[in-house]
């Protein structure tokens, strides 16, 4: 279920494996929007060292008609990709995102909804015995309330 609010909240939703009908239209749309015409794709990047990690996230938004998704009211899609090493173990995970939002381009462009994300990873690894199971949540919600 999406998450509405009266309010007009704003949000930024992970699109998680139990929607696999949008997470296929968000692959098929930036897949061929990347193809097709790069420059409607706008894009932001970190780096983050600490821990003895070494965080690389690599973020690729495009401005979408709702219309042509399951869900309305999405204005931007996303695909994050965080590249994650542990530098004195020499290994590295590379996890794919998908995310949706409401936010018009002109409220966040690439490096805000990057640095959204990265406050919630920031939140979540400090609070992590606050938080319910990632199986459990279908969405990482953020509202954010209109100014």
């Amino acid at each position: 279920m999406l998450f509405r609010s009266k309010k007009k909240a704003k949000y930024v939703l992970t699109v998680k494996e139990n929607q696999p009908s949008l997470k296929s239209q968000i692959e098929i749309l930036l897949e061929k929007t990347e193809g097709s015409c790069p420059a409607a794709i706008y894009q932001a990047k970190t780096v983050t060292k600490g821990h003895g990690r070494l965080d690389e996230r690599h973020i690729s938004v495009m401005s979408v008609n709702s219309h042509r998704l399951v869900i309305p009211g999405i204005t931007q899609i996303a695909k994050l990709v965080r590249k994650r090493e542990v530098v004195k173990k020499k290994t590295s995970t590379t996890e794919t995102t998908y995310l949706i939002t409401n936010f018009s381009f002109e409220e966040a462009d690439a490096a805000k909804i990057l640095k959204i994300k990265t406050d919630y990873w920031a939140r979540s690894e400090e609070h992590t015995s606050e938080l319910q199971s990632r199986v459990d949540i279908s969405y990482a919600v953020f509202c954010l309330k209109k100014k």
